[in-house]
């Protein structure tokens, strides 16, 4: 199973957990106080999970599906990512950066850029890099931009991480 994300607001993590079919799970830190958020299909391998606070989504990868699909964080509206034609070729990794996915395919050895403008309804799917041979993570990141943090806890002069 695959990496989990932060759950922003949520303080928690999301892992990927297979017991009784295929879940993803909402726990502490700690990995205490599990919940269900979305119950996939019998035999569904999730193996990325990418969390955006900002627009309240979930992102995951289904590799034996070829398909990227999201939810909101309370696990509503679950949706595919792109039309059937959209079809990634055992999606991996995956990441969130501004309003688009990254996610890497391992059959496919690509990177690939998924918009997620859910305004018309019709993600945009690029390939940034096709030569890259058996990449597992993958995290997204601007080097220039700013993160907007307007929590109390960013303004404490302590020294733990909070993940907010």
């Amino acid at each position: 199973m695959g990496g989990g994300g932060l759950g922003g607001q949520y303080s928690r993590m999301i892992p990927g957990f297979g017991d009784e079919g295929t879940l993803i799970e909402r726990c502490d830190l700690t990995g205490e106080n599990r919940t269900t958020v979305v119950k996939l299909a019998r035999g569904a391998h999730v193996y990325g999970i990418a969390v955006d606070p900002l627009n309240h989504r979930l992102y995951w990868t289904e590799g034996n599906y070829s398909a990227v699909k999201g939810a909101f964080l309370n696990g509503t509206n679950e949706f595919v990512i792109g039309q059937a034609s959209l079809r990634i070729p055992q999606p991996h990794a995956i990441s969130i950066l501004d309003k688009q996915l990254f996610c890497n395919s391992l059959a496919g050895r690509a990177i690939m850029r998924i918009s997620t403008n859910h305004t018309n309804g019709s993600p945009s799917l690029g390939v940034i890099d096709s030569s890259i041979y058996g990449p597992i993570g993958l995290v997204a990141v601007s080097l220039h931009a700013l993160v907007p943090n307007n929590s109390a806890c960013a303004k404490m002069k302590c020294s733990h991480l909070c993940f907010l």
